[in-house]
């Protein structure tokens, strides 16, 4: 595969032709929820009530059952939107789809990256509802492979540092456990591919 540089990657960034034929005012309970999970085109077109549920920490989730690469996953609904979900499941059966059919000119992807901002700025800005998260997911273990210049050697590492800092010129700092919530979520394996891809402004 060719490399590819992250300033060339233009997807769902700026206004696109596309966007002038969807509008989100009439199409407020499919981008309310897409911005609420962070769901995966494909998971909201077999997206049923009988998906959602709350813990005994009271945090609401969606699972997400068969996504990209055939992966399940869980995701906690943003606190800002769960109010509206909650009232808009109330007395739909729970095996019948919510949204029948999805326009292709729905920047599902663009709301991936609302939600993944803002569920890092709700787990930063709420202690308590990050740990909360962070005891669904597996404990996070980030390896680094480090070659001797002189021996040509390989050794593996395990990441001590709580911080993930970008490349390049524009240098960002994030906090990796709440870098790791948004991966696990959007149902990514690496936190190199969310933060470039999703935080990183």
């Amino acid at each position: 595969m060719p490399k590819r540089d992250t300033k060339d990657i233009v997807r769902s960034r700026g206004e696109k032709e596309q966007d002038k034929h969807f509008s989100e005012e009439r199409h407020i309970d499919l981008v309310t929820f897409a911005k609420a999970t962070g769901c995966r085109r494909c998971d909201l077109e077999k997206l049923t009530p009988a998906e959602f549920y709350t813990d005994r920490n009271d945090v609401m989730w969606v699972k997400i059952e068969k996504s990209k690469g055939g992966r399940d996953r869980i995701a906690p609904i943003l606190p800002k939107y769960r109010e509206y979900v909650e009232k808009y499941l109330v007395g739909k059966d729970r095996n019948t789809k919510l949204f029948h059919k999805i326009s292709h000119s729905a920047d599902i992807h663009g709301y991936r990256g609302d939600y993944a901002r803002e569920l890092y700025k709700a787990v930063e800005q709420d202690k308590d509802f990050k740990d909360k998260i962070l005891a669904k997911y597996p404990t996070r273990h980030e390896y680094k492979i480090i070659k001797d210049k002189e021996t040509g050697e390989s050794r593996t590492y395990e990441i001590q540092s709580g911080t993930y800092t970008t490349r390049g010129e524009n240098k960002q700092t994030f906090d990796r456990d709440e870098a790791y919530i948004c991966t696990c979520a959007l149902g990514h394996e690496r936190l190199e591919v969310t933060v470039t891809h999703y935080l990183k402004q």
